[in-house]
C-alpha cells in the first residue's frame, strides 16, 4: 500500500510528490502566500453556475502496488518514474529483480484551504487515511482481483477452518502421551463454545420473543405437564391447577355415611351411644 499526493499544475502538467515533499514545498513562503488557497496555484477549478468544475489541482490519493519478476516478461505500461514507482528494490545488497506497477488507486482533491490551514506536520497530511483505503477497496480494480481473480474471501474460510481443525490440536502435543493424544485431539472440539453457544441462544430469544409469547409457552408447556401427569397416574386425586393448596388440606378421605344413610360419629362419639 502506498500514499502519495498528485500535483495538477494550471497548464494541466500533473506530478506525483510523497506527502513529506508537498509538505516540504508548500512551505516556502517566498514562493506560496499563506494567505491565499490553493487553487490559487494549481488546478483548473472555477464555478459555473452554482457548481464546482475541474480540480483544486491537489489529490491525495492511495494506491496497491505489486512487484513481479523480471523474468516473468510482463512489463509496466506506466511511467515509473513520473508515478514515483520504484524500478527495483534492493535487499541486503541483493537487487530483487521485480518490476513495480499499480494495480489499484483512488484519489481525491483535498479541501480548497489557505496555505496557512494545511497540515505540515501529520503524515497524512490531515486526510482520513482508513478512509481513502475503504474507498480503494470499492474500486472496480480491487473488486476484480480480489473478489474474482484471487477471491480472497474463500482463502479466510480456508484457513479458519485450518485453524479450527488443526491448531488446537498442536498445543502441549509434545507434553501428552501418545495413548492420550487421540482422546485429548478430539475431546475439546464436543465442548468448544459451549457457553458461548448459550448465552447467543438467550440473547437471540431475549431480542426476537416478546413477554407475551415467553408467558403463553409457559402457560402452555405447565398445562401439558400437567395431562402428562393425569395420564400416567390416574388413580391420584392430584387436582393440579384446580384446587388451591390450602383447600387441599381440608379434603375428607373417611366415609361421613354408613350403611343406612345416618351420619358416622367420630371415635369419641361412639363412646357416649347406647348399644
Amino acid at each position: 500500500m502506498d500514499k502519495y499526493v498528485r500535483v495538477i499544475s494550471k497548464v494541466g502538467e500533473d506530478t506525483v510528490m510523497k506527502i513529506s515533499e508537498f509538505q516540504s514545498m508548500i512551505s516556502d513562503r517566498n514562493v506560496y502566500d499563506e494567505n491565499l488557497c490553493l487553487s490559487h496555484y494549481f488546478g483548473d477549478a472555477e464555478v459555473i453556475d452554482g457548481e464546482l468544475t475541474g480540480t483544486i489541482g491537489v489529490k491525495f490519493g492511495v494506491r496497491l502496488v505489486m512487484g513481479v519478476p523480471k523474468l516473468s516478461g510482463i512489463q509496466p505500461t506506466v511511467d515509473l518514474a513520473k508515478e514515483r514507482l520504484p524500478n527495483s528494490i534492493v535487499l541486503e545488497g541483493v537487487d530483487t529483480g521485480a518490476h513495480f506497477f499499480p494495480i489499484a488507486s483512488y484519489e481525491l482533491d483535498v479541501m480548497d484551504e489557505m496555505i496557512r490551514d494545511i497540515d505540515l506536520i501529520d503524515p497524512n497530511m490531515g486526510e482520513d487515511l482508513k478512509c481513502y483505503i475503504d474507498q480503494l477497496s470499492q474500486t472496480g480494480d480491487f473488486q476484480l482481483l480480489f473478489n474474482k481473480i484471487i477471491k480472497t474471501r474463500s482463502f479466510v474460510s480456508v484457513f479458519g477452518i485450518y485453524s479450527f481443525e488443526n491448531f488446537l490440536e498442536t498445543i502441549g502435543s509434545l507434553e501428552v502421551e501418545d495413548e492420550r493424544r487421540v482422546l485429548i485431539n478430539q475431546a475439546w472440539k464436543y465442548r468448544i463454545f459451549d457457553d458461548t453457544k448459550s448465552l447467543l441462544k438467550r440473547q437471540f430469544r431475549s431480542v426476537y420473543g416478546s413477554d407475551d409469547d415467553q408467558s403463553s409457552r409457559r402457560t402452555r408447556d405447565f398445562n401439558i405437564n400437567i395431562d402428562f401427569l393425569k395420564n400416567l397416574l390416574p388413580p391420584l386425586y392430584l387436582n393440579i391447577g384446580a384446587v388451591g393448596f390450602l383447600t387441599r388440606f381440608r379434603i375428607v378421605d373417611t366415609r361421613p355415611f354408613d350403611e343406612n344413610g345416618d351420619d358416622c360419629g367420630n371415635p369419641i362419639q361412639k363412646l357416649f351411644e347406647d348399644d
